[in-house]
């Protein structure tokens, strides 16, 4: 599968989850001072969005729990969570810069919106990959 240690594996995927956290923390920032700026359906993306990010904070403390204690069925849990997000974010984006009358930062869809969605993208990926080893080597094992 892929040529890294469990343990480089279990390392990264830590680091993007802290990296991952960090921008969503980011990203409830920005979209707190949008609030009270966008109106009608830009208002209610940026409600679901925040909603969003509150949701998968919850997960990614599950994610860290899990990758320390190599626990393949809260990963699996998690990896669930993180790709209806994505799809979700990537939603967002299509109706964002579908209904934007100016530019897409006075949509829901805004920078830390775009570089929230890259790095639980990239943890998504890595907790598959953690998540594709931690099986591999328990079948092994059997």
């Amino acid at each position: 599968m892929c040529i890294c240690t469990t343990r480089v594996l279990q390392i990264t995927l830590l680091a993007l989850i802290h990296i991952a956290a960090g921008f969503n923390g980011a990203q409830i920032a920005k979209d707190i001072t949008l609030l009270d700026k966008l109106v009608g359906h830009h208002h209610v993306i940026l409600t679901i969005s925040l909603a969003l990010c509150v949701i998968i904070l919850v997960v990614l403390l599950v994610a860290i729990f899990a990758a320390i204690r190599q626990h393949i069925l809260a990963l699996n849990v998690t990896l669930i969570c993180l790709i209806l997000k994505c799809v979700a974010k990537g939603i967002i984006v299509i109706v964002c810069t579908l209904t934007a009358e100016t530019t897409i930062e006075n949509t829901a869809a805004h920078l830390w919106f775009i570089l929230c969605w890259i790095f639980t993208g990239c943890c998504m990926i890595f907790n598959l990959f953690f998540y594709m080893r931690l099986t591999e080597t328990s079948r092994e094992a059997a």
